[in-house]
């Protein structure tokens, strides 16, 4: 059986050979009034990296507020990981003021264990990722869209 980053990879390796093929061209015309959405160069989909850093936990959250906690702290974690040395550590320490004293050490507890997942998983990704939204489909399952930079 296949792990879920291998079935990604794989996924990815389909899709840049059909943009290949097809000349990379964007997913939509835009007009001037429009918001304009281009594919990726390298055709990751950037809400299934999200969902595959955050999976484990996931199972775990139990309503839509604890959803959207930890795709916000898989965010953190995922732009972290992008960041080396000092700025890393600076970052995490500014990000654990905002929480109370009694609850930083929780935070960098639970935000060090997915930066290095994300270093494990996917070191050659180096998007950062500027938002998510989290809607729902008529089926009642999540649905998940994010908005990142280009490396």
């Amino acid at each position: 059986m296949s792990s879920r980053s291998e079935k990604l990879r794989r996924r990815q390796h389909r899709k840049d050979k059909k943009r290949q093929r097809a000349g990379g061209q964007a997913s939509y015309s835009a007009r001037p009034s429009d918001l304009f959405v281009v594919d990726s160069p390298d055709g990751i989909k950037m809400s299934e990296v999200l969902m595959a850093l955050v999976e484990q936990e996931w199972e775990g959250c139990r309503d839509e507020e604890a959803m959207r906690k930890q795709l916000t702290i898989g965010m953190t974690a995922w732009n972290a990981a992008l960041m080396e040395g000092a700025k890393r550590t600076a970052l995490l320490e500014d990000l654990a003021r905002t929480f109370p004293v009694e609850l930083r050490q929780d935070f960098i507890d639970v935000v060090e264990p997915l930066i290095r997942r994300k270093e494990e998983l996917f070191p050659h990704i180096r998007r950062p990722i500027l938002s998510f939204e989290l809607t729902w489909l008529p089926s009642g399952d999540p649905y998940l869209s994010v908005v990142s930079g280009l490396a």
